[in-house]
């Protein structure tokens, strides 16, 4: 279950990207910023859509799931995806 999650996150990581960083996204006080209270904002963001189309009615890739496995993978896929954060990457690397 924990490598497909992997895997989910691996692809999805970028999903809707607009081409800018989070800082810029803060800076200029743009609707993903404002949307995420400028926590994470692109992570954030890329989560968002990328289950808004896995979950979709023509693909959801999770429909045969058990309500307990989708959670968790739900729950690696939003740690993979949120650690991809510059800020929070390097506070990974410290603790690892």
């Amino acid at each position: 279950m924990g490598q497909f999650a992997l895997i989910l996150s691996a692809l999805c990581h970028d999903t809707d990207h607009p081409g800018t960083n989070n800082t810029y996204q803060t800076a200029t006080v743009s609707k993903i910023a404002l949307k995420y209270n400028d926590m994470s904002p692109l992570e954030q963001h890329h989560l968002y859509e990328s289950f808004k189309v896995i979950m979709s009615d023509d693909s959801n890739i999770f429909s045969n799931f058990e309500y307990s496995e989708f959670n968790q993978i739900r729950k690696i896929m939003i740690a993979g995806i949120l650690a991809t954060d510059m800020k929070q990457h390097f506070e990974i690397i410290k603790k690892f």
